[in-house]
């Protein structure tokens, strides 16, 4: 049986379809300086048009406040530390329109809710993604992106970061190994060393040239929210860029179904979600 995660067999699918003049011109790119470069330019771009960008703002929560909404934020720098209710009223900030860009569980918490709606909600479930990123002398293999169907290895997929992009633009070479489990799979819990330890002998095993003194360098990462699970009659789950609160809106990836997660598809649900919000506005 094998095993490949709905995203990456998504791509697959998608890929494989290409004919005629689309299959000539379809590229896969990487820009230079990763996202980073590209949300300086979204960055500059914003305050070109007179907006305002503000960082380490971590909302906690949306208060109605008479016709506007009061946003209320951690302290500066509480994104570093361990998830808690504090606030610094010192600076909240006011709005008439909020979106909210963030997982249904977050974006649930985060304001008061209609019924049905908080259901709604909490109807969506995500499976988390786990990271670990390895700097490494020498290449791994010649593969840029592999997915691995034995379920005898401990993720789901291997990419040679640095087999994509040239090689001579990096100090060294740069692989990554991915999974998508539960948010409670023990893998979750594992800190950087920890899940080496738990890959390093499927490692081996794929490429037995492979040494642990290979690895100059190696970073871990978790996110919560990185896919959600579509069900059947999924369609009808999709949630509405506006919501049943007057001036707040919600635009993340639950609502890019039938497409799998991806850089193409936030950019489609932004612009989507702009024009509904210029609608209301009048």
């Amino acid at each position: 049986r094998i095993q490949c995660p709905r995203g990456e067999a998504k791509r697959l699918l998608r890929r494989q379809k290409l004919r005629g003049s689309g299959a000539a011109h379809e590229e896969l790119g990487y820009p230079r300086g990763s996202f980073q470069a590209i949300c300086a330019a979204l960055a500059g771009d914003v305050r070109s048009h007179g907006g305002l960008v503000q960082l380490d703002r971590q909302v906690r929560f949306v208060r109605a406040d008479g016709g506007d909404y009061e946003l209320c934020f951690a302290p500066a720098g509480a994104y570093r530390h361990a998830a808690s209710d504090e606030v610094d009223a010192t600076r909240a900030a006011r709005a008439d329109v909020v979106l909210f860009t963030t997982p249904t569980a977050v974006t649930r918490r985060l304001a008061d809710w209609p019924g049905e709606f908080s259901a709604r909600l909490d109807d969506w479930t995500y499976r988390a993604a786990v990271v670990l990123l390895l700097e490494l002398r020498r290449p791994y293999g010649d593969i840029y992106w592999l997915n691995v169907a034995d379920t005898e290895v401990p993720f789901l997929g291997m990419v040679e970061h640095t087999n994509l992009v040239p090689a001579d633009r990096y100090p060294a070479r740069y692989v990554y190994l991915s999974n998508y489990v539960a948010p409670d799979d023990p893998l979750t819990r594992l800190d950087t060393e920890a899940l080496l330890r738990h890959y390093l002998a499927p490692l081996r095993r794929m490429n037995p040239s492979f040494r642990e003194d290979d690895i100059l360098r190696r970073w871990s990462f978790h996110e919560d929210a990185a896919q959600p699970i579509p069900r059947v009659g999924n369609r009808h789950r999709i949630l509405p860029y506006q919501t049943p609160r007057r001036g707040l809106f919600i635009a993340n990836t639950t609502q890019i179904y039938p497409e799998d997660r991806g850089t193409n598809y936030s950019v489609r649900l932004g612009r989507e979600v702009a024009a509904r919000i210029a609608a209301a506005a009048g």
